[in-house]
């Protein structure tokens, strides 16, 4: 399976492509197939809110302007400032992915606001999980930064039975 970080700026698009050991990233040998249901689980430790995006290969994105995409994939649970506030960490939002199409997902992760702790950077994780035997096939973990219209994404592939 192959890993890819892109990091966006309002002028630039840097996209890196790295290995997996050099970002400490851990795969299962069951990559995902057609037909899958997948959890895809973003989580922080930082008290500010986060968002993910999940783009499926047919090119719809869900997040919290549009939880439920046509074939399905949707926003199973979202944070904000207001969720932070009365919880603990860790903090979390999650993608769920009912039947799995083949080809490429990317998600996203966007730092929309401090929620009043004047943090400028998170770490985050991205889980992927089979969500029927809950098998963990794949995580990575990113630094996000408070800037406009700057976002990290991870992308996964989805294979053919």
């Amino acid at each position: 399976m192959r890993i890819v970080w892109h990091i966006k700026s309002k002028n630039l698009v840097v996209l890196l492509f790295v290995s997996l050991f050099s970002l400490a990233m851990q795969s299962s040998p069951d990559a995902p197939i057609e037909g899958a249901k997948l959890r895809v689980v973003l989580q922080w430790q930082a008290p500010v809110d986060l968002d993910v995006f999940l783009t499926g290969p047919e090119g719809e994105t869900i997040y919290f302007g549009n939880p439920i995409a046509r074939v399905g994939n949707k926003i199973h649970e979202e944070s904000d400032c207001k969720t932070v506030a009365s919880s603990r960490a860790p903090y979390r939002e999650i993608a769920i992915i009912p039947v799995a199409n083949v080809g490429r997902y990317r998600v996203s992760v966007d730092y929309i606001f401090d929620c009043g702790s004047d943090i400028d950077e998170v770490g985050t994780s991205v889980i992927l999980y089979d969500d029927v035997t809950g098998l963990k096939l794949s995580s990575g973990d990113a630094i996000v930064k408070r800037q406009e219209l700057k976002t990290v994404a991870w992308e996964f592939e989805v294979g053919k039975k």
